[in-house]
């Protein structure tokens, strides 16, 4: 449904006005010709002016608090009502409508007969204005509701896009304490996986990228460079639970290029690897200080 334009609730409300000036003539007259051969009509004429006005102030409120809250509240005047529509047809509360306007003039006839009309006016605007009233002065206006959104939106946005500190417990059973950036882990933190595994350092966007260490449920220590979740094609340090230390370049999780790795029993070997053993030139010095120097392969010494 199209918005009410506040064209027409200006129109209702010219209009209401020119049936509150004519009951007040009629009143008035009353007074200055109280003649009985009139008065019927005069009444049946005031209380259809009532009626009349009270409807279009009621339309005239409704549109404007529709405008004001920026809502679609009824069909007044566009004909059968649509399905899709949220609101009501003004056309169909008629009957309600006569008679709250009925209980509102026997409360004015209570307080004063002859100003009955007068009184019925005052408190037929007065039932409908206060609800207008406070509405207007509670509630924002379409404008401040959207500035407010609009500043909600930038703020929420800003979070996303600046790193915080925070605690991400996973339904798998994972943990993640640390920096996230839109939703995702990015910056130091540290991550729990669920088998016992803990990996301690940088993430970019979900996934192992810098600087860390990665720590195995058996105590096996991988620390150095990772690159996009994998710590391959970089330098690093493998650390073993009986002492055993390598220190050198990686591939996939392994020991591949060139390194050192330094023994539990004290034994120190220097050189090429290949999946994990010495592999090529290389040169291996026992705990006695003994020292062997030639080409390995596959973990043995093939010539000196």
């Amino acid at each position: 449904m199209e918005a009410i334009s506040s064209k027409y609730v200006v129109g209702m409300i010219f209009l209401a006005t020119i049936c509150c000036v004519l009951c007040l003539v009629l009143t008035f007259c009353r007074f200055v010709r109280p003649e009985e051969r009139n008065k019927k009509a005069i009444d049946k004429t005031e209380e259809i002016l009532v009626l009349l006005f009270s409807f279009l102030l009621f339309v005239a409120c409704v549109a404007f608090l529709e405008d004001y809250l920026g809502v679609e509240m009824y069909v007044a005047y566009r004909g059968r009502r649509s399905r899709n529509a949220n609101g009501f047809n003004v056309m169909l509360i008629l009957p309600f409508f006569y008679i709250y306007v009925w209980i509102l003039d026997f409360v004015a006839l209570l307080i004063h007969r002859k100003l009955r009309n007068i009184i019925l006016l005052l408190l037929v605007i007065l039932s409908m204005a206060l609800p207008v009233g406070i509405v207007y002065a509670v509630y924002p206006t379409p404008q401040e509701r959207e500035t407010a959104l609009v500043s909600a939106k930038q703020h929420i946005d800003k979070l996303q896009n600046s790193k915080r500190k925070t605690t991400i417990n996973y339904k798998n059973g994972d943990k993640y304490e640390g920096e996230v950036l839109k939703g995702q882990n990015h910056g130091k933190g540290v991550y729990t996986w669920k088998n016992g595994n803990v990996y301690e350092g940088e993430f970019r966007y979900g996934k192992m990228d810098g600087h860390g260490k990665f720590t195995t449920a058996d105590n096996v220590i991988y620390e150095g460079t990772f690159v996009n979740g994998d710590f391959s094609d970089s330098t690093g340090t493998i650390s073993w639970q009986d002492g055993t230390r390598y220190c050198g370049n990686v591939q996939k999780w392994e020991i591949e290029g060139v390194g050192t790795v330094y023994y539990a029993n004290g034994g120190i070997y220097e050189g090429d690897f290949h999946k994990g053993k010495p592999h090529g030139s290389g040169v291996y010095t026992d705990p006695n200080g003994t020292t062997f120097r030639g080409q390995w392969n596959n973990g043995t010494l093939v010539k000196q």
